[in-house]
């Protein structure tokens, strides 16, 4: 016979169960969703509740043996991962009935079982919390589904239990046993609830936090976004500035180049100038030549006239005519001797100038020289400092594209920053929504509390 034939519970009463507790077919896909992270981590769940549950020792008592703690702790992780399954039909209600059932005949008091759920619950918790931090909304309906799936379960198991119990007591003892248990199991349910409520208020008072620390971390990245864009203009004017000194460089570049080149054409003409007055000199000293060839026929000339002069007169009458000739040749000769003088002497003058000409043309030629190379130098000075500023120019306008880029960075932070400080918001709705829920939990557990005292009177 099955368990849900005997307890009475058919397809309509676990119908009626699931649409008083609200479990709809949502419920089952957050659940279903939520199966691959209790894989995950269910071993370490339940080694975390069975080394809260051997703390004590009437708990102890139950597990005779290590063997015996293995085999429980793995039927209590299958147990854990069949709540999340795909649909809670006939074979689920059997399953948990039949759960109570043993949990009544190995004598395993409410108290415990019972417990488990909140223990079970604080664990899950926090995983749920860690998964959809971002998601308020959902986290509060998959805690919602869980709390209500778990209730379903804690019916069940009291179902059972008690059911049990009526088997082998008398109507007044099962009576009083009933209600002692069920005390007992709302008692159980009640300090669970408040444990329930002090998780999810906790909760909510971290969620609460976070939010504060993401809106004072939104606030210095925006600090940090209006810095790096004053950073951003200054490095665009230095760039400017750079590109400015780049172009005038280039232009004082130019302007020696030119400079180099004039100073060449003045040492060209200063050379051809000094080869013209070498000339001009050399011209003068064959001038010179011919002045004192013409000088050295002058005064033979001069010779010739007195010697003539004197034969002229050994002849007498017949020589007079000669004389006259004479006389003329010797008078020409001394001009020609003082025009050969004078001659001279402006030459004289003229190879003093040439000689300063070509003495002043090659100390003009040196100073050209000087200058020439005066000129390279500056030039290559200014071409290393064209260089210079030329790799000052690109490396700032690197920074100002570096300084874009980052600013480019902190809009998307700033961005990030928003959007998580927004889930941070709909996170305290979320974990606010799940303790007012909590707190409905811990109020019902007190009125049903009340209600089986008062019956118990």
């Amino acid at each position: 016979m099955k368990l849900t034939e005997k307890f009475q519970i058919d397809s309509r009463e676990q119908a009626q169960r699931k649409s008083f507790v609200e479990f709809a077919h949502e419920d089952i896909a957050l659940l279903r969703d939520l199966r691959p992270i209790m894989e995950k981590h269910v071993n370490g769940i339940v080694e975390r509740f069975y080394d809260h549950l051997l703390g004590y020792a009437e708990a102890r008592a139950f597990f005779r043996d290590e063997a015996t703690l293995s085999r429980v702790k793995g039927a209590q992780r299958e147990y854990l991962l069949d709540l999340f399954r795909d649909s809670y039909g006939e074979d689920y209600f059997e399953k948990r009935l039949r759960i109570g059932v043993t949990h009544e005949r190995i004598g395993l008091v409410p108290k415990w079982y019972i417990g488990s759920y909140s223990k079970f619950l604080c664990l899950i918790l926090p995983l749920l919390v860690s998964r959809y931090r971002f998601k308020p909304k959902k986290l509060a309906r998959c805690i919602m589904a869980l709390i209500k799936i778990m209730n379903l379960d804690q019916q069940l198991a009291i179902d059972t239990y008690i059911g049990s119990l009526l088997e082998k007591l008398s109507e007044r003892e099962r009576i009083e046993e009933l209600l002692g248990r069920i005390g007992e199991a709302v008692s159980v349910l009640s300090s669970s609830s408040s444990e329930i409520l002090a998780t999810t208020t906790q909760v909510a008072s971290g969620a609460a936090e976070t939010a504060t620390a993401v809106s004072e971390t939104t606030a210095t990245v925006e600090e940090v976004k209006q810095t790096a864009q004053l950073a951003s203009q200054k490095a665009r004017y230095v760039s400017d500035s750079a590109q400015k000194a780049s172009q005038v460089s280039q232009s004082g570049r130019r302007s020696v180049d030119e400079a180099i080149q004039g100073m060449n054409r003045i040492q060209e003409q200063m050379e051809s100038i000094a080869g013209s007055i070498v000339g001009l000199s050399e011209q003068s000293q064959a001038i010179g030549e011919i002045i004192a060839t013409v000088n050295d026929l002058a005064e033979q000339s001069n010779l010739l006239a007195v010697n003539a002069a004197i034969e002229a007169a050994k002849a007498g009458e017949q020589g007079k005519g000669f004389a006259v000739v004479a006389q003329e040749v010797k008078s020409l000769a001394e001009q020609s001797r003082q025009a050969t003088g004078q001659v001279r002497a402006i030459l004289g003058d003229i190879q003093k100038a040439t000689s300063a000409a070509v003495l002043a043309t090659e100390q003009g030629n040196r100073a050209v020289e000087a200058g020439v190379r005066q000129t390279g130098e500056t030039g290559e000075a200014i071409r290393l400092l064209a260089e210079s500023i030329n790799e000052a120019a690109q490396a700032a306008t690197q920074i100002a594209a570096s300084s874009q880029q980052q600013m480019v960075g902190m809009d998307q932070v700033a961005q990030a920053m928003e959007n998580i400080r927004l889930a941070s918001v709909q996170n305290v709705a979320g974990t606010r929504q799940a303790e007012v829920a909590a707190q409905g939990l811990h109020e019902l557990g007190q009125k049903l509390g009340a209600l089986i005292g008062s019956r118990a009177a």
